[in-house]
């Protein structure tokens, strides 16, 4: 997960589709994606015939320029807080603290609680 890259899109008749964003982006941001971007737009339609056609040329447009951004080259960097996160969460299952032996033993496993780091695999 932390070599991935997400866009969550969201349309609505109305108003409300940075909230439904907002809630995906952050769930993305915990499961250690560090590239996200976001593009919510209100159509003021209840089915994709009844959007305008100027505001379905907005979209495409917009669409465009999101799927560059996440075509670009390179894999993305995660950062200093998704980081510092990681290692309380590591802190946390040294110390015993975590859900589960379960859950310690895979983080052990997968080497996490001494050197080793997921986005450096």
């Amino acid at each position: 997960m932390f070599c991935k890259k997400a866009a969550v899109i969201s349309t609505t008749a109305g108003a409300g589709a940075s909230q439904a964003i907002k809630g995906v982006a952050k769930t993305l941001f915990y499961w250690g994606v560090p590239f996200i971007r976001s593009y919510g737009i209100g159509v003021q339609a209840m089915n994709w015939e009844s959007v305008k056609d100027k505001k379905k040329a907005k979209i495409d447009r917009d669409i465009t320029k999101l799927a560059k951004k996440l075509s670009d080259a390179g894999a993305p960097r995660v950062n200093i807080k998704t980081k510092i996160l990681f290692n309380m969460m590591r802190n946390m299952q040294k110390a015993g603290w975590g859900s589960s032996p379960v859950e310690k033993h895979y983080w052990s496993a997968c080497g996490w609680l001494d050197k080793k780091r997921p986005w450096k695999d």
